[in-house]
Formats: structure tokens, sequence, C-alpha cells
């Protein structure tokens, strides 16, 4: 079924938030976001489809714990979907399976712009920014889980930190650190870089050399 989120329409399966859309959604339900500005905090606990028309913005001025989108289903996409958040996590994905984020420009002025404690997902064709780190992924799974054709900038901290297992590929995207090294990894975390373009600052390294595979990655010192 097919369930639309609209600030101005009315009629049958139209809901004024995403989140009576959500309440109301079946599992697979795909649900439609018409233009407009939403201001509330999306919780995912089924999975389901999000997807926006266009000038879909959603914004929280929420604090450090809380994100404008936080998903614990399996099986979510997000498409065509601007997320910022003003003080805090831009979006938090825990405990999922086989996550889809395509289109999206995820932005946070005062934190994390993605963290994600999960497996198998895949991000396409985003923005991702942050002061702080843009990417922070944990897992204590070997798992697939890919970003391609993406920015990913933090104007403070590194662009992409993976702790505990985490394993992660990258590519033909871009990669940006304006003050940290563009990259961070702990021990047991993975990483292959293919056809990126990765920039970081002239007293710094593309990353904290641990597990790292980089093929055919253009580097730029600034």
């Amino acid at each position: 079924m097919k369930i639309i989120v609209s600030k101005s329409d009315n009629g049958n399966n139209i809901y004024k938030t995403i989140n009576e859309a959500l309440d109301c959604a079946n599992q697979y339900d795909e649900i439609l976001i018409k233009s407009g500005l939403y201001r509330e905090t999306i919780y995912i606990s089924k999975p389901i489809k999000l997807l926006g028309e266009s000038n879909v913005k959603l914004i929280m001025n929420n604090n450090m714990m809380e994100s404008p989108i936080i998903s614990i289903a399996d099986e979510t996409t997000i498409n065509n979907i601007d997320i910022v958040s003003i003080n805090g996590i831009a979006m938090s994905i825990y405990g999922s399976n086989d996550i889809k984020i395509t289109n999206c420009n995820i932005i946070s002025n005062n934190g994390n712009a993605v963290t994600i404690m999960a497996s198998n997902f895949c991000f396409s064709d985003c923005i991702i920014e942050s002061y702080n780190y843009a990417f922070f992924f944990s897992s204590s799974f070997d798992t697939k889980s890919y970003i391609t054709n993406t920015t990913i900038q933090s104007s403070n901290d590194y662009a992409i930190k993976l702790n505990q297992s985490a394993n992660l590929s990258i590519k033909n995207s871009k990669l940006i650190s304006k003050n940290k090294n563009t990259i961070s990894l702990n021990d047991d975390s993975k990483i292959i870089l293919t056809n990126n373009i990765i920039e970081f600052p002239n007293n710094k390294n593309i990353i904290q050399d641990y597990d790292t595979k980089m093929v055919n990655s253009n580097l730029i010192i600034n």
C-alpha cells in the first residue's frame, strides 16, 4: 500500500506528519512524502520505504542523543530526503540489516551526521556533512556495507570513523576532512577505497593506518 504525507492535501491515506503515516503503515508499505518542511523525530520500527517526492526537508533542533531519523528496523529504504540536525546526530541506525539510503543530504551542524551500529547497508548518491564525525560506523560483525557516489565531509574531525569489526567499502566517492586525518580505524576494522577523491590537511594523513586497501584513489592535500 502507498501512503501519502502532505502538509496541504487531504483524503484517504494522506497524513500530516511522517510519524502518523508510520504508525498506520504495514510492513513493506511505501510512504510518499510531499514537498515541505517537517519538524519531527522519525522512529522506524518496521520494514518500510520513505520516499521524498521533491524538496522534502526533515529538520530537528535536537539534543546530542536524539536524531531526526532513528531506525531499528531491517529492510528500511530512505530516498530523496534532506535530513538536518541543528544540534546533534542527523541519522541513527541501530541493530538493523539491509538498509538503503539514496539521494539524501544528511547534515549535522554540531554532531555526527550519521551514526550506524548495524550491518549490510548501502549509501548511494548522498551528501553527508558534519562538524564532528561525518560517518561513524561500529559493528561487531564482519558485514558487507557500501558507500558509492557520495560526498562525506567533516569540518573539524574525521570524515569517517570505524569502530570494532566494521568492514566498509567506499567507491566513486569524495571524502574530505578539513582538520584531521580523513579516516580513522581501530585494530579490527577494515576499509576498501576504490576510485575516490580524498582531501585532507597538509599536516595530516589520509588514514590512521590499520587494515586498508586503496585502489585508483586521488589524494588532494590542502
